[in-house]
C-alpha cells in the first residue's frame, strides 16, 4: 500500500479513474455516475492496496438485476462499498454477501481487461 493513500483517498480518487471504458456497461456510463458497473474492477484494486477479501451478492430480484451481481470489499477494518454510490441511493440493503476468490473473476478475460485499464488510470495519477 501506498504510505498516504487510505481507503477515502483511494473512494475520493475513484471518480476521476473510472470511464466509460473501464465500465461493465459503456452504454450506461455517464460523467454523473461514473462508478455504474465498476464494481468488479474497484473491488479488485481495492484488494491489490489493501488487502481483505472480496464479496459478492446477486442483484437478482433487485431494480439492478441487469448487472447480475455486485461486488465490494471486506477490508481489515471492515466491509467497504467503493461502488456504492453507482446506484444513486438506492443500493439495496437485503444483500446477502458471499465471499468469493478471485481466480473466479480472472478468468474473465474482458474483467481483466477493465481491472488493467483501470490499474494503469491509477498509477498515472498517483505518480
Amino acid at each position: 500500500m501506498l504510505p498516504n493513500l487510505t481507503p477515502d483517498t483511494f473512494a475520493a480518487l475513484l471518480p476521476s479513474l473510472c470511464k466509460r471504458s473501464t465500465g461493465a456497461d459503456p452504454a450506461g456510463w455517464t460523467p454523473q455516475n461514473p462508478l455504474w458497473t465498476h464494481c468488479v474492477v474497484v473491488s479488485m484494486l481495492a484488494q491489490d492496496l489493501f488487502g481483505g477479501t472480496l464479496l459478492r451478492a446477486s442483484l437478482v430480484g433487485t431494480p439492478f438485476e441487469a448487472m447480475h451481481s455486485h461486488y465490494w470489499n471486506l477490508l481489515p477494518e471492515g466491509e467497504r462499498d467503493f461502488t456504492a454510490a453507482q446506484f444513486l441511493g438506492q443500493r439495496p440493503t437485503n444483500l446477502e454477501a458471499r465471499p468469493i476468490d478471485r481466480v473466479y473473476m480472472e478468468r474473465h478475460p474482458p474483467t481483466m481487461a477493465r481491472y488493467r485499464e483501470l490499474r494503469r488510470q491509477f498509477e498515472r495519477v498517483i505518480g
